[in-house]
Formats: C-alpha cells, structure tokens, sequence
C-alpha cells in the first residue's frame, strides 16, 4: 500500500472519530450548533452569520450592522482581527445559511487540527500509528470541545502546528523558500486568530532560544540570518493586515456604543484566566463518569473558577507517554553522540524531544498567573511581563493548547518506543488501538450530548 493510501486511510479514521465524539452535532448541521445549555457567546456569533447573507440578501453594506446597539450600530472587529475567517464565513453563509456555515467550519477546524498535527508528529517520529495517536490526541481534547462549544474564533488551532513544523523545516534545511513557508505559516495563524498568533510569536522566540543555543559561533551565525529575514518577513505582512484594523480603532471607535473589544483587559482577569495546579491534571467537567468529581474543584484556587477557560486537561496516558519520551531522551543525552552522528536519525529524535521539552514547560509557565504568592515572597511569570506591553491578552490559561500540542508530540515519540520493541505488524496494531482506545475515554465527553437546537 502506498504512503498516500495509508494517510487518506488514517484521515478517514480521523473523521469517524471526530463524527463519534462531536455526536449527534454531524446528523444535526442544519438544526443545531454545539454548545452547552448554558452557552450564550455562540448565539452572537451565529447572529453575524445571519447578518452577512441578510445584508448580502438586501444590498447593504456587510462592515457596519445597523440592528445590533441600534441607533448606534457597530462595526464587527471580526473583520479586521480575524479576516481569513470572515471571508470565509462571508461566503459561506451566502451560498448556505447561518447553521450550516457556522457547523461546517468547526467540523473542518477539528478534521484539519487532526491532519496538521499528524504531519507535525510524522516529521518528528517518522511513524504512522504514532502520529495518528498524536494527531487525535490535539484535535479531541478537552481544551478543543470547551472551545467549539463557546469560542467560535478559538476553534482555528489547526494551523500552530503547521507553523511549528514550518520553522522546524526552517533550521533543517534553510533555503529561501523554508524562510518564505516558515513566514506565510506564521501569517495563517495571524489571519485566522489573534491569539494563537500571539501564542506562535512566543513559540517562535522559543524555538529560536532552543536552536540557537545548541549550535556553533558559525552556525549560530547562520540561524541569526534566516531568523531576522524570516521575522522581517513576518514583520512586514503582518502590518498590512493589521493596518486596516488599526485605522478602524482610531478612526471610528470613539464613534460606536462601547463593546468588550477594548485594547487594555483588566490587569484583574490575569488571574482568573490563568491556569491552576488541577487545571491540567484533573479530568473535564463534561466527562460523563470523572465529570462530578471535577466538579467539586470548581471556584477553587487549585483548580480554578471556569468550566471552559480551565478545561484544560492533558490526559494521563498522554502524560504517561510523554514521560517515557523524555527518560527515552534523558537516556541519550547521558550516553552522548560521537560528532559524525549529530545529523544521525537518533540525534534528530533528540533534537525533536528536547525542543517539544521544552516547549511543554515554557507553554505552562506562560499559562500561570501573573505572579506565585510563595509564603509572603512575589515570584513573577511571564504575564506579569507581557500585560505590560500588550495588555489586550488576559486568558493565558488559553496557553493550555499549546502545552497540549507539545504533549501530543512527545506522546507520539512514547507511544513509537513502545511499539518499536514489538516485531509483530499486528502486536503493534493492537497497541495502537489500546492506547488510543484509552485516550479517548479520557477525552470522553457525551452524554448528555453537547448541541442547543
């Protein structure tokens, strides 16, 4: 069997996977949207859906909505902050209506974060069970139902780790059209979500931090060159995206009702919206068996205050798995690596490991609230820091996915050392399907089913 009849294979999987956990939301695109009972943000969303084939519908102008805050009106920021996805919902609900655009595009972003993320593993592990475990593991957890559930824009988390393995393509082969790919991935993220571009800016500084300390003055010299035009690159297209957006603000803002779409969140948020302790480790609220022990944790510091923002479970077995990469790569660096095998196949899986390492840890740090309270003494994090710069961001726990994506990927190296000590094809095949079997119990989040007619 080729390799391209193996991955539309694993693709179909994919899909059955996501219809069994979205269930019944496939058989109910044209009556329903997915969401809790409680879910109010998703109402506005589809609301914008209806206006752009309503104004499509009666020729009028799409950018201003006169019914929402009437007599003051509102331009919809989704425009500006979130242009690739306008456009395309744009289309969208013209051809279709308000229900079915809006079900369809977060069935896609699911299915899509599954491929990226299996492509991301491929690269790293060069094993298919692996990467397919790693790929459903980023695109069924916890973090991604509380997102379509109640943050439409948040669904968009397909295209990280595609921006990832763009830069990881960067260092191993730098050539003028690695820097071009690494820049058009970053503007992908940026055009679909403002956050998760903010969150790639980060993980773009800490791949840069990662490869550049390993290497030589010579080579240090050369990453230092395909970095700056890269960011150059980067720099310069993002600010004819955003330009549009920034004259919106200044121009026209103090014309409209005010909205909850200020540049400066209260400093107070950071802390609410920050990742605790149990955030990580303790299963969803929507699981239908370990949901109610869950439950007794919310309001609390451990685990937090919210039944989205803090759904921000890893799951152990891709914990577990994850730990038996890093121990794998411990192992490694112990036992070190005569210079002629530093581009060996060993040495590029310790390079994968260490930087997903890595990741994991700076993803969580940045997750945590402004500052520790250690027994009287101030210890501060990176939010502290960055609030001070760009104080429109305030839910770092949403840093969550991030860690996730790491996780995923060192969880795909664990489970190919695993099955790498099995010679059977069909012993390996069961491992697989235990294991994954596994984590999607862990992930497990219906009944009652998640849709509101």
């Amino acid at each position: 069997m080729s390799n391209g009849s193996k991955n539309i294979i694993i693709f179909i999987l994919f899909f059955a996977v996501i219809s069994i956990m979205t269930f019944p939301f496939l058989i109910r695109l044209n009556a329903s949207i997915p969401g809790y009972q409680t879910t109010d943000e998703s109402f506005a969303v589809v609301q914008f859906f209806w206006w752009l084939k309503y104004s499509f519908s009666n020729h009028v102008p799409y950018q201003a909505e006169y019914v929402t805050a009437y007599p003051f009106g509102q331009t919809h920021p989704n425009i500006f902050i979130h242009p690739l996805w306008f456009h395309i919902s744009r289309y969208l609900s013209i051809i279709m209506n308000e229900r079915l655009s809006y079900n369809l595009i977060i069935l896609i972003n699911l299915f899509a974060s599954a491929i990226t993320m299996f492509y991301l593993a491929y690269h790293c592990t060069k094993n298919r069970a692996a990467s397919f475990f790693s790929g459903l593991i980023y695109a069924v957890c916890p973090y991604q139902f509380a997102r379509l559930w109640q943050h439409f824009s948040l669904t968009f988390a397909e295209w990280m780790p595609l921006c990832i393995l763009a830069f990881i393509k960067l260092y191993e082969n730098r050539r003028r059209r690695d820097i071009l790919f690494a820049a058009l991935a970053y503007i992908i993220v940026l055009l679909f979500d403002s956050h998760y571009a903010f969150f790639m800016f980060v993980t773009i500084i800490i791949f840069a931090l990662y490869t550049y300390f390993r290497k030589s003055a010579l080579e240090k010299k050369q990453l230092i060159k395909i970095y700056t035009l890269a960011c150059l690159l980067i720099i310069f297209l993002s600010l004819i995206i955003t330009l549009p957006f920034i004259r919106q603000r200044v121009f026209t803002a103090h014309r409209e009702a005010p909205s909850a779409w200020g540049m400066v969140k209260p400093f107070e948020d950071l802390f609410v919206q920050s990742a605790r302790p149990l955030s990580y480790i303790l299963p969803a609220t929507v699981h239908p068996i370990f949901g109610r022990f869950t439950e007794g944790f919310i309001g609390t510091e451990l685990y937090g205050y919210s039944l989205t923002e803090h759904a921000l479970y890893l799951g152990w077995i891709p914990i577990i798995l994850a730990f038996i990469s890093v121990k794998k790569w411990r192992k490694n660096k112990k036992q070190g690596q005569p210079p002629e095998s530093r581009d060996s196949p060993l040495a590029r899986e310790n390079f994968h490991i260490g930087f997903f390492v890595f990741l994991a840890f700076s993803a969580w740090l940045f997750s945590q609230p402004p500052w520790w309270d250690l027994f009287g003494f101030k210890l501060y994090m990176p939010s502290f820091f960055i609030y001070k710069v760009i104080p429109m961001f305030r839910a770092y726990c949403r840093f969550g996915i991030v860690l996730m994506l790491a996780v995923g990927v060192l969880a795909g190296f664990g489970l190919k050392l695993i099955l790498d000590k099995f010679k059977s094809q069909k012993t390996k095949i069961i491992l697989a399907c235990i294991f994954t079997g596994l984590v999607l119990f862990e992930f497990w989040n219906w009944p009652p089913y998640k849709v509101i007619d």
